[in-house]
């Protein structure tokens, strides 16, 4: 007796009928795919995921259809990623949207945001664009896709789509410093976020734009909003079951850096101790050391540099093991801190002064900048006033071609002046250090 072939437009027109799927479709299409090589030809990628245990029991029409559309825009991500961005961005214009690649391209935006802001906001464009032509299955419409065509979902999850678009567009325009074309591209997402609300959220679109919203208003020292939107984000996170562990620590994360800006130093190192202590699947070994470097460095700043000791080790050994980038400079900077806290400037010092030829040497000058304000603070209290104007002069000069606000630079200015008067205190670097970094403008020079 013959048997209705499987198929993927087949199988997922059956999910969708489905409220709770339950695992026997699994069971029955194992089973199918063994006993038939025309299913197994029809779905030769469900039977991968399958083997590769990609597919969670729970899984139901949307989870399939996602995880499916993002396999494929993985494996199409491996032959276009090595593109010149301008060949990339032809390419997209005419590739067949799909929802695995605008989450693709949403999801390299926003790392390349730190990296290569021009390219974040390619990536950007290009999600906006393809998220725009992505197709939507009306209600009851029951029509079958083509096999390889990419399955229609409904207009509540485009719109998820188009929010986290319009989020890392906003995130982009951030990056380039167009503050006022960032704040409407994140009204734009909500917009969106309005219409995604109405149906089955999938792609943590809410926690994801919040968080990405919190970072325009800490650039813009909007301590109080950014304060509002990340929490709303952490609860968001946290009432989504399927919130992936690195959204959260990246919301965390958040919240402590803009606590800690807003002057609130001890309530800073909350979020991290909580994302910490309770249970989550295992962090990343990079996760880790994000998250242990911050609740260290916050340590720091709250007075607590014995509790911050006792983290060093933990950073350290995650900067030499999973460590990327500047993650090692980083860890040593940290010590840098812990040793001023502790009362050995001239340790401090030498450490600052090799981090900052290091980083002039890769090319980070706003790291290194900072450090020059850092150097100057620890020369202060080593009560060596001639080289705590040279460094102070040098933070001027190196923070100038960095964008940074008239304000900054004259304040900058300012404690340059004072340290050639040799009448620059410790509170006036310490609290200029924080503000370069983000912090409130210092009390003294809000006439400036």
């Amino acid at each position: 007796m013959s048997h209705v072939h499987l198929t993927w437009p087949l199988l997922l027109q059956i999910l969708y009928r489905l409220e709770e799927p339950g695992r026997w479709w699994r069971d029955l299409s194992l089973v199918l795919m063994e006993t038939c090589s025309t299913c197994r030809a029809n779905c030769a990628d469900l039977v991968e995921m399958l083997d590769a245990g990609e597919i969670p029991d729970n899984a139901g029409y949307y989870d399939l259809a996602l995880l499916r559309s993002r396999r494929r825009a993985r494996a199409a991500w491996e032959d276009l990623k090595d593109r010149s961005p301008e060949m990339l961005t032809q390419i997209l214009k005419r590739t067949p949207p799909s929802y695995g690649m605008v989450d693709r391209l949403v999801e390299e935006s926003h790392q390349q945001a730190s990296m290569d802001r021009d390219l974040a906001h390619r990536f950007a464009e290009a999600a906006l664009q393809m998220a725009q032509r992505l197709p939507v299955r009306l209600p009851d419409d029951r029509t079958l896709v083509g096999p390889d065509d990419e399955e229609p979902l409904d207009p509540p999850v485009k719109a998820e789509m188009l929010a986290l678009a319009h989020g890392v567009l906003g995130n982009a325009y951030r990056k380039h410093y167009r503050f006022q074309e960032a704040a409407a591209a994140f009204d734009a997402a909500h917009a969106y976020l309005e219409e995604a609300e109405a149906g089955t959220c999938l792609l943590h679109a809410r926690a994801r734009v919040l968080s990405l919203q919190g970072s325009l208003l800490m650039d813009t020292r909007r301590f109080s909003e950014a304060i509002q939107d990340l929490e709303a984000a952490s609860e968001a996170a946290a009432a989504d079951e399927k919130a992936p562990v690195a959204l959260r620590a990246e919301i965390a994360i958040k919240q402590s850096l803009v606590l800690g800006l807003d002057g609130q130093d001890m309530e800073a190192i909350r979020p991290i101790r909580d994302l910490l202590t309770t249970p989550q699947p295992n962090f990343s070994l990079r996760l880790q050391f994000h998250l242990r470097h911050r609740l260290a460095e916050q340590l720091v700043y709250a007075g607590k540099s014995a509790l911050a000791r006792a983290e060093l080790a933990d950073v350290q050994e995650l900067a030499r093991i999973g460590g990327r980038g500047f993650d090692a400079l980083r860890a040593r900077w940290l010590e840098g801190r812990i040793l001023c806290a502790e009362f050995h400037q001239q340790e401090a010092l030498d450490i600052f002064k090799a981090l900052q030829e290091e980083f002039m040497g890769k090319g980070a000058i706003h790291e290194a900048a900072l450090l020059a304000l850092e150097i100057a603070g620890v020369l202060l209290a080593l009560n060596r006033p001639t080289e705590t104007a040279v460094h102070a002069r040098q933070a001027v000069v190196l923070f100038l071609p960095l964008q940074l606000s008239k304000e900054t630079h004259s304040a900058l200015a300012l404690l340059a002046q004072s340290a050639e008067r040799q009448s620059a205190s410790q509170n006036l670097i310490a609290a200029l250090l924080r503000y370069a970094q983000g912090g409130p403008l210092p009390a003294p020079l809000l006439w400036l």
